[in-house]
């Protein structure tokens, strides 16, 4: 059964556009959030080929507000300039794509080394259930929820202290 709904999820990409998918497939709360996934990481390979490049942010502010929305306004614009400088938008759009094709899901039963994973409740880019999930896959990991929006921690974040508590038992365990 599994293999026919993976199957019917691909075939139905490969016939419908991501912002026309058919409808009445009945998905799983998980497979909804994968074709969520599968729609919005097109349209963001769209804008990074389109507009990466480009001396106006306003492409790059999409990912900006998605990996820090609570971050100041220097620090969007660091890492607006960040994006544009550190690659093209070629390299950009394969290094996303390539991330968007990784599936390890199958794998995390078989970590052997210990594990911390922290995740915030109100991350944009991956969402909280998500990590959560993940980490109850890895054995003996342990999950620590942090209050906040940003996916890229920063050292003004009120959950920072936090972090960095969780960090610095993990490594001295």
């Amino acid at each position: 059964l599994k293999a026919l709904q993976t199957i019917s999820i691909a075939l139905g990409w490969l016939h419908y556009p991501p912002n026309n998918p058919p409808i009445g497939w009945n998905l799983s709360p998980r497979d909804a959030i994968r074709v969520a996934a599968a729609q919005r990481n097109a349209a963001l390979k769209s804008l990074i080929l389109n507009g990466w490049g480009m001396d106006i942010p306003v492409f790059r502010q999409i990912f900006t507000s998605l990996f820090i929305p609570d971050g100041t306004a220097e620090q969007a614009q660091w890492f607006n300039d960040l994006q544009r400088i550190t690659t093209t938008p070629e390299n950009a759009y394969r290094i996303r794509d390539a991330g968007d094709q990784l599936d390890v899901e199958d794998l995390l039963s078989e970590i052997k080394a210990p594990t911390l994973v922290l995740h915030c409740h109100d991350d944009a880019v991956a969402p909280f259930e998500e990590g959560r999930t993940r980490a109850a896959m890895i054995p003996d990991a342990r999950f620590v929820a942090l209050e906040g929006k940003n996916h890229l921690l920063l050292e003004d974040d009120l959950s920072w202290p936090i972090f960095m508590d969780h960090v610095r038992e993990f490594l001295r365990s």
